[in-house]
């Protein structure tokens, strides 16, 4: 199945999307400042049953550069009016790492309009204790992982270390990593606005404090066993604090398991989507 490239215009601005497959429609919100093109590896499989549409948030990729603003609710807003403009009414959330977070600010801004929900390696969504709390506020002073601030000005050499520490960082083997991977993680850097870093450091904590408990749409938690960043035991809290959700894990999988393990990440999400198609 091939996939489909196209834009979509809201009062926030225009986002870019791929997309594959038809049937009740699921938004893929892509992690870090990364883009639709981490879904690749994926979307032409989960498109066989649902809908799949991978977006560019606002700041990355081929999106505009959010004009107001990447604070939590200007975000979260323009996420809708971009749910809107692809004509979907009530839909379902896959949010990976970052993408979990504002996958949950959408679930908690407007529930009626969720129909399914999977969160992947996202350790800056569901509850946090007072100690990851803490870790999350020392990792926004260090900047989110494949969006250094100061990419613009590195050399050749510096870039190609940033690469290769981030590779380091969310792959639990980089000898599992597509060849064409390293260009896209490159041009995604240079392509993301470093004006949203540290734009919702403090809604961290109050996303860790949200009333995960009232949340009612399916949910499936999907978790790389192996992320360096965000062991299995964060995934497992966050499903036994959502009624009725189930986790999966991904033995020897790091942070972005559906590049790292595609196969695997199609084996654990398609048939919540066949399961859940009827409540969508």
């Amino acid at each position: 199945m091939s996939i489909e490239s196209g834009f979509v215009d809201t009062i926030f601005g225009r986002f870019h999307f791929e997309a594959a497959g038809t049937g009740k429609p699921v938004l893929f919100i892509n992690g870090g400042t990364a883009s639709a093109r981490e879904w690749r590896w994926v979307l032409p499989a989960l498109g066989e049953h649902a809908r799949c549409v991978a977006i560019d948030r606002l700041g990355c990729g081929d999106s505009d550069r959010s004009q107001l603003g990447y604070d939590r609710q200007t975000i979260t807003r323009g996420l809708l009016a971009c749910a809107d403009a692809l004509g979907f009414d009530r839909f379902g959330l896959v949010g990976q790492s970052f993408g979990g977070f504002w996958s949950f600010s959408i679930v908690f801004a407007a529930p009626e309009r969720v129909s399914r929900l999977v969160i992947v390696n996202s350790g800056s969504g569901g509850p946090l204790s007072e100690a990851e709390i803490a870790q999350r506020r020392e990792r926004s002073r260090r900047g989110m992982v494949g969006s250094p601030a100061g990419w613009a000005a590195m050399s050749d050499a510096e870039r190609e270390a940033e690469v290769d520490r981030t590779i380091r960082t969310i792959f639990a083997n980089p000898a599992r990593v597509p060849v064409e991977y390293r260009e896209y993680l490159r041009w995604q850097m240079g392509q993301a606005d470093p004006a949203q870093a540290g734009a919702v450091a403090d809604e961290f904590e109050r996303m860790g404090r949200e009333r995960y408990d009232l949340i009612a749409c399916p949910t499936l938690i999907v978790w790389g066993e192996a992320d360096s960043m965000n062991p299995p035991d964060r995934g497992r809290r966050v499903a036994a604090a959502i009624p009725g959700a189930r986790y999966i894990g991904l033995p020897g999988v790091g942070h972005s398991c559906q590049i790292e393990d595609p196969a695997g990440f199609v084996a654990a999400v398609a048939p919540f989507l066949d399961e859940t198609n009827d409540s969508a």
